[in-house]
């Protein structure tokens, strides 16, 4: 169960006030810890993430598969933290650990659908192209369940 949330400016979403809640599905809620410091666009102000369950367990298990770990690894550092260029390119490679799963599924999509572009995308495309819209959550979950 999570709390039922609204959109408010800025297409922020926080919890309602009447504190209902509902089944969260296959779906991550990210909501702000202290809404009020979000509204203010305070970039210190941490969130919650609501993840289905199961599902960090089930991304840490997909990132361990030998094919994923490397195509994980390779670009993004043996730590998942990023790295100053991705094996073959000046291109410098983001940080995974901790991450937004929220962004990390839409980056995941985008990359999936064709939407992203570039060079970097060019990168990400053959890997999110053969993944599940539920194995994008559960990576996502599990990123963000580490320690950045």
């Amino acid at each position: 169960m999570v709390p039922k949330t609204e959109l408010v400016e800025g297409g922020l979403r926080v919890p309602r006030a009447s504190q209902e809640l509902e089944l969260i599905g296959k779906r991550i809620v990210e909501v702000p810890q202290f809404p009020e410091r979000s509204r203010l666009y305070d970039a210190h102000a941490a969130f919650f993430a609501y993840v289905p369950k199961g599902s960090i367990a089930r991304g840490k298990a997909f990132v361990a598969m030998p094919g994923n770990a490397v195509a994980c690894t390779e670009c993004h550092g043996k730590d998942l933290r990023g790295a100053d260029h991705a094996p073959d390119s000046t291109l410098s490679v983001p940080a995974l650990r901790g991450r937004s799963p929220t962004y990390i599924v839409r980056q995941l999509y985008d990359f999936h659908s064709g939407t992203r572009s570039g060079a970097g995308a060019q990168l990400m495309k053959p890997i999110a192209a053969q993944m599940t819209l539920q194995q994008m959550t559960d990576v996502a979950a599990y990123f963000a369940s580490l320690a950045p």
